[in-house]
Formats: C-alpha cells, structure tokens, sequence
C-alpha cells in the first residue's frame, strides 16, 4: 500500500532517517516530490530520481511505491490478470507491477488503458509479450484528453516564455498546453510545440517552462488547446512478440498525454499486422504529446512497422532524451521523430535493411550522435520539413540497391496493368518501379508508379489494349538517396559522414534549393562515387570541409553536381578526383587529381575551360596543364603560378600562350590592324608593354600605354606608330 509522508524535520531534505522511519520493506521502490518550482508536486511523476540529499525549498515527501506480481491475479487470461493488477494499483495511488513469474505472458485478447502511476516491469531480454491475433494495442497510456480550445490575446515571438491567451481563467501551474499553426511554406520548421506551464502572472497571462520556438500572430490559422494528461506510467524490461497478429492494427506499447514516462529496454519483433506495407498501425512503441519521459534507453524492433507506419515513432514530443534506438529489418518505415520542436536528444540510432525508409526526423531541435543505415529500401535517412539538426556520425555500411523481382503475369485491362510477384517485394503504394522484359502488343515497359494491391499484387496506369504479355519478366525499385534532405527548408551539419558501397540511380545525397547542408568530414569507400542529386542550391548550401583527410572548401553553383571519384589511371596517376558536372553526366570544369609522383594534376577535356579563381591564388609545385587545341586555362588577376611545367600549347583568351616545346607565343597582327584605333588590338586589353608581332614589316611593336591612341613603339626604339 502507497504511504504518503510527510518531513518530520526542518532541513527540508530526504535523507536517510527520513527513509527508515517509512519501514520500507526489501524491494520496495521509494519516490519523493517537493514544492520546489523545478519539480511538479503530482505524484509519481518523477519516478526514479536520487531520493537521498536532494534539497528542495519546500515540504518533502516520500512514497513507497507498491509491488503487485501479474502471475497474482491469473485466472483465466492475462489480459484479465493485467487489468486486475492495474485495478489494484490505481486503487494504492500507483504501483508497479512486475511480470517476473515466466517467459513468456501469451494474451488472447486486449486488456483496457493502465491508469496513472502504474508501471509494467519484466526481465530485459527475456520477459515476452505474445500478441493476441487480433490487431490492437498491448499497453497503453490513453486516458488523457485534448480540453478547451484558448486563444491568443497577442502574437508570440520565437524565444518568448510569456504568452498571452484569452479564457485561460481555468489554467494553473502544472498544466500543459498545445499550439499547432499551420504553415505551408513550412519556413518556420515544424510548427507545433507542447507548453508546460510554469507560473501565471495574471488571469490571462501564463510563464511555460519551455520557450516558443517559432512565431505565431492572433491573425495566424492555428489552434491551441489544454491538454489533460496522464501523470506516471512506464515499461521496462518486455519483448512483444507479433507473429500471432494478422489484424491491421499490431502495435506492442502507446503513451499519450502522458506526463512523466518511463521507457527502457522495450524490444519487439513481427510487429506487422496482416500487410507488412499496407498504410495501418504497427510498431512496437508509438508516444505521443509526451512530457518528461525518462528512461528512453533502448528501444529496439526488428521485422515491425508497416507501410507508411514506422516500427518505433516519437510525435509532438516534449524535451527528451534517446540512448539506442535499434531497428532491423523494418517491413515498413524505420524510426521516425515528428513535429517536434523542443530539442531532442538522441544518443544513437542504427536502422538495418529496412523495406522502406530507413528512418526520419522531423524536428527544431534535434542532437544526434550517430546514425548507422544498411541498406534503406525507399530512402536512406531523412530530414524533412524545417528539420534543424546536429550530428555527430552518419555511416552508411551499404547504399540502397535496386530490388528486382520476377513477374508471374502482367495482365492490361481497361488501360490498367495488373502485375502479379512472385515473392513479396514489400512496396508501397506510390513506389517507381521499372518492368522490363515483357513481350506484348503494346509495349508494357518502363518505369511505372504502383499502387499495392495485396502482397503479391500491383496495378499501374498504362494506355493499351486488353492484353497479357509474355517473356521473362522482372520489376525493379528505384534505389533512393541514402541521406535525403525534402526541400523544406532543412538545416542540417554532420560532422562525419562515411559512405559504403555502390552509386544510386537517384544519387546517395539529395538536398534542395531552401536546404542547407553541411558535412564536415566525408570518407568513401575506393571506387565509391557518392552524387549529389536534387535541386542544386548555391554558395554554402552544400559544402563538404574536409573529403578523405584532405581539407576541401567547396561551393556548389546553380545547376552543378559534385562527385568525388577514386581514380587510378594507366598513366600512373593515383589518389582522389573532384569532379563538376551537370545532369550528371557532362563535364563543365574538369577534374584535380595527383600523378604517382605527387604532383598536382589539373586536366580539362575538349572544349572545356578550367579556370583558377580568386586574387592571390598560388599554383605551385610542379602543377601539369594538360589541354588541347579547342580549351582554355585561366586565372583570375593576382594568380601566380611557379614552376609550371607545360606538357601541351598553354593557351588563354583563346589563343596560344607557350607552344608545347615550352617557347612563347607571341600575338600577330597585320600593319594596319595596329595602326587602326578602333581595331580590338587597340580597344581590347591593351597595357603598357604588351606585344605584338607586325606581319606586315616583320618586327615587335610595344605598347606604351592602355588608351587605345597611345603609341606602339618598334622593340629597338626607332620609330613609333600612334593609331588613328
């Protein structure tokens, strides 16, 4: 039974001699609350902190939670056994129940909602869960509810902790609140952001704990709502176990308008429902609108998740801390974080062989340390609508790859392709697939946008007649990027990124025009050419430091992809390639590459210019100019080069500088031409001491200024000509 008790003492601490004389029994879980502002005083919301030598400014109490075993109340079923327990520690103001009698709890049906403060405790890796067939929701933490609809009595500016709001006479301290604006250039990232209130200045005036993170004005389309939520309840230490589920719905754990959860070491596995890629509701744990949730240390599912449904999902969540995240195999969608504006700590997240996307965040404030992807079978990971994030390691141990399948029967009717598998390929409705092979009157062929049937079943849109075709036919998916940022104003820094494995048809990264993308340090595989590919954005937008343990600064401009390439070419030339192209395939300015002796290579191909930017540019240590007869090499002023050696005819401004033989070159001209003023001899880049060549008498003319009137002199000073 739950004890409330109160600090004899006056050091307004919960110190030791105010434990015992509790009398805790062996095993007893001991919770103390205070009065202090920092710490809310409803019960059992901060289940698990230090309880001894915490100070805190007010009363101090202390509760002994009590211990409640599933394998107590078994009489029938489990799910009455769970719904008994519950009963009994709602009844003692919250308790734990402790699923500790065996390995595995086989329910045959859904037991209700868990009341507040209630806990579920198994053995990490060993208590399970078995599903019921039918779909449904394990446990769950459901009976809070969205209240009144509030109004802002002013407009709120991004930083502020004061808001103003109309009928907030019903709203106290404690409480929580939910704004959600509606934004659809999405420039203000995501825009929906959950208030605890802190304090409440005036009637109509409330303090949140948590600052607004984005502007909203009264004139905006928004809408915010109290919140009634759930104060305690966890899960620790339990496998939920799908196999059995054929429902739509299969989903292991749910927490919503919960205040103050505990979630660690929650794992499972076929978490599917009857279509693994049908749009319905599977996953192993599901919070939503969640406050002060501790304990999210590892969490992992494996084979779970269906269609556009993630198999471990995070929305509208309030400042929270991640250990692991682990999800292998998803048969839908990999992780997912969404509209979450206070910040997000996330420790690691590793999502292995997804059918789908691999995984997604979709938040303000997102930190994360390390991101491992194998193989995501739509995108890789992404970052989607405003999404403001920090991380520490993207590692790619292999890019997406085309999946390709056989058909069994491609059948046209009514312009409608009906395409039957073989196997399950696990797509969704809306996925590019390319059907290749099929013999028919009407060509079948091509890259096509299914719609999921059933499991083995697809249709496509295709004008023609009623007709089946023939031949070996298979239907391939598209890879995806691996690192996908949506084109929705997305600001994302990775201080590593490494990339394993082959090219995708798609290219491994893709970015747009309102993303900012930054990678500090990128490695690739040898022979791996990661692609940029998306909108191509300018300046900043893309920038790679640092590409294979060589500094790098590189820009991209409109209309240009970046590649690195390892190359090795027959001449001996060994090391990296940066290479710019556009559309992917054309090359606009060359590549930079070191020959085996370690000199730096500059190569532009035929008609193409490479060019040297910027005042004071140095070009040194034995730099090779290779062109040929129709390409340029250019400098901006203030570029130097030393010790240049010249294998082919240097040229610039489209003429020959130094022949191959290393002699100049010098610019010829006709008599007239340089005595005529308006000639381009005279009018174009003419300076004091240039030279030329005059064909017509066989000597060198010197410039002796820029204007074009200003005199050629003969090279030996004997006579001069003034251009008129």
């Amino acid at each position: 039974m739950g004890i409330t008790y109160s600090d004899p003492d006056t050091d307004t601490d919960a110190d030791i001699a105010d434990i015992a004389a509790l009398t805790p029994s062996t095993g007893d879980m001991l919770y103390w609350e205070g009065s202090s502002p920092r710490y809310s005083t409803t019960a059992s919301q901060t289940f698990g902190r230090s309880l001894l030598n915490t100070a805190d400014a007010g009363d101090v109490r202390t509760l002994v939670l009590p211990q409640f075993y599933l394998d107590d109340f078994y009489s029938t079923t489990w799910e009455a056994a769970l719904n008994a327990a519950n009963t009994a520690a709602a009844a003692a103001g919250g308790g734990i129940i402790y699923a500790h009698g065996r390995e595995e709890y086989a329910f045959t049906g859904y037991p209700s909602a868990l009341s507040a403060g209630v806990y579920v405790f198994g053995i990490p890796n060993y208590t399970r869960f078995k599903m019921p067939t039918t779909g449904g929701t394990l446990i769950r933490w459901t009976g809070g509810a969205v209240g009144s609809t509030k109004t802002l009595s002013g407009n709120v500016s991004a930083g502020d902790e004061t808001i103003g709001v109309t009928s907030g006479s019903d709203i106290a301290a404690g409480d929580f609140l939910r704004l959600a604006r509606t934004e659809p250039s999405l420039s203000l990232g995501v825009p929906t952001q959950l208030f605890r209130v802190e304090a409440k200045p005036s009637a109509n005036s409330i303090t949140v704990a948590n600052r607004a993170k984005f502007a909203t004005a009264t004139s905006d389309t928004y809408t915010l709502v109290e919140l009634t939520m759930i104060n305690g309840g966890g899960l620790y230490g339990v496998i939920f176990d799908g196999s059995a589920c054929t429902g739509a719905t299969c989903i292991g754990c749910e927490g919503q308008y919960l205040n103050g959860g505990y979630f660690d070491h929650i794992g499972g596995e076929n978490m599917s429902g009857s279509d693994p890629t049908a749009s319905n509701s599977a996953g192993v744990l599901h919070l939503y609108d969640c406050w002060d949730t501790r304990g999210l240390n590892d969490i992992w599912a494996y084979k779970s998740g269906a269609g556009s449904t993630t198999d471990i999902q995070f929305r509208r969540m309030g400042p929270t801390q991640y250990g692991q995240i682990h999800s292998e195999q998803a048969t839908g969608f990999g992780p997912g974080w969404y509209d979450c504006a206070d910040q997000q700590d996330i420790g690691s997240i590793y999502s292995l062989q997804a059918a789908q996307r691999a995984g997604k965040v979709q938040c303000t404030n997102a930190v994360i340390g390390r991101i491992v992807v194998d193989k995501g079978g739509n995108t890789g990971f992404a970052f989607t609508e405003g999404t403001v994030a920090d991380v520490g390691l993207v590692e790619y141990t292999a890019a997406n790859a085309p999946d390709t399948f056989s058909v069994v029967s491609l059948v046209r009717a009514s312009n409608v392709v009906t395409m039957t598998l073989s196997v399950d390929p696990l797509w969704g409705t809306g996925r590019s697939v390319v059907v290749a092979g099929a013999v028919s009157g009407d060509d079948m062929n091509g890259t096509v946008t299914v719609t999921r049937v059933s499991s083995l079943v697809y249709t496509y849109a295709d004008t023609g007649a009623n007709e089946s075709a023939t031949g070996t036919i298979t239907a391939t998916a598209q890879a995806q990027p691996s690192l996908w940022l949506n084109d929705e104003s997305c600001r994302v820094t990775i201080q590593t990124a490494r990339f394993w494995g082959v090219t995708n048809a798609g290219g491994d990264i893709s970015s747009g025009s309102t993303d900012t993308l930054r990678i500090d340090a990128m490695y690739t595989q040898n022979g791996f050419t990661p692609t940029f590919a998306g909108t191509a954005t300018t300046g900043n937008q893309r920038l790679v430091r640092e590409l294979n343990g060589i500094p790098q600064t590189i820009g991209f401009a409109t209309s240009t992809y970046f590649t690195v390439r390892d190359y090795a070419a027959s001449s001996g030339q060994t090391g990296y390639s940066i290479v710019v192209v556009d559309s992917g395939s054309t090359l606009r300015q060359g590549y930079v590459n070191l020959n085996s002796a370690g000199n730096m290579l500059v190569q532009a191909p035929s008609t193409k210019n490479l060019y040297l930017y910027g005042a004071n540019t140095y070009v040194q240590n034995h730099l090779l100019a290779e062109t040929d007869a129709a390409s340029d090499i250019g400098a901006t002023a203030g570029t130097r080069f030393r010790d240049l050696h010249i294998s082919r005819t240097f040229r610039a401004g489209g003429r020959d500088i130094v022949d191959a033989q290393g002699y100049n070159v010098i610019k010829t001209e006709t008599a007239a031409n340089i005595a005529a003023v308006g000639n381009a001899i005279n009018t174009t880049g003419k300076a004091a001491g240039r030279t030329v060549y005059d064909t017509t008498n066989n000597r060198i003319m010197i410039a002796s200024g820029s204007a074009a009137a200003d005199p050629w002199y003969i090279a030996d000073g004997s006579a001069s000509v003034t251009p008129s």
